[in-house]
């Protein structure tokens, strides 16, 4: 469930969330392709700086080898858009997270970036024409086989709000946990 997002520079705004599965993780057939991405609604801030949204998806997702660890996990990406006055949408911040693989819930905090421009000219058609930068692809390549972060964009970034997302996960085979993950809390 997509709870909350804070400390951005805008008033209205709403969230899009978007799920990519690794190479040993599947998403169950069963659901249809719309669960995969999805949006919130668009939300006021309060006085706080936080927009309140508690929008649920679910998703179920296999995995077909033996040892969960060896892998790289599925991943939840977020971008973050607003309204401006004359009512259209910019895009604010971009960030992603690894979904965790131990039963239970779990609030996860995405911290977000959004791209930084120092020349005048951006920052003016930024203010006045609604032309932020945008990132095409967030979820190519975010994420390195090496488990290394890398930067494909050759883009300047600066950080910008969080986005709060609570996860219950559920497992219901055991048979892919070794003995030492089940003692450790993996049941």
């Amino acid at each position: 469930m997509v709870v909350s997002a804070k400390a951005f520079n805008c008033h209205n705004s709403c969230v899009c969330f978007y799920v990519e599965s690794h190479k040993n993780w599947t998403f169950v057939n069963d659901l249809n392709e719309s669960s995969f991405y999805g949006t919130t609604q668009k939300c006021w801030t309060n006085d706080t700086d936080l927009s309140l949204f508690s929008t649920p998806f679910q998703i179920q997702i296999k995995f077909n080898e033996t040892n969960v660890t060896t892998d790289l996990r599925p991943i939840l990406y977020i971008k973050v858009l607003s309204f401006d006055f004359w009512n259209r949408l910019v895009s604010e911040s971009y960030g992603f997270v690894e979904l965790p693989i131990r039963p239970g819930k779990h609030r996860l905090v995405i911290n977000t970036w959004k791209p930084f421009t120092d020349n005048r000219l951006e920052k003016m058609r930024q203010f006045f024409i609604g032309c932020a930068p945008l990132v095409h692809n967030i979820h190519k390549d975010s994420i390195h086989t090496s488990n290394k972060c890398t930067n494909n964009y050759g883009l300047k970034s600066e950080s910008s709000g969080s986005v709060a997302v609570d996860i219950d996960v559920l497992i219901q085979n055991h048979s892919g946990l070794s003995e030492g993950e089940e003692e450790n809390g993996y049941h």
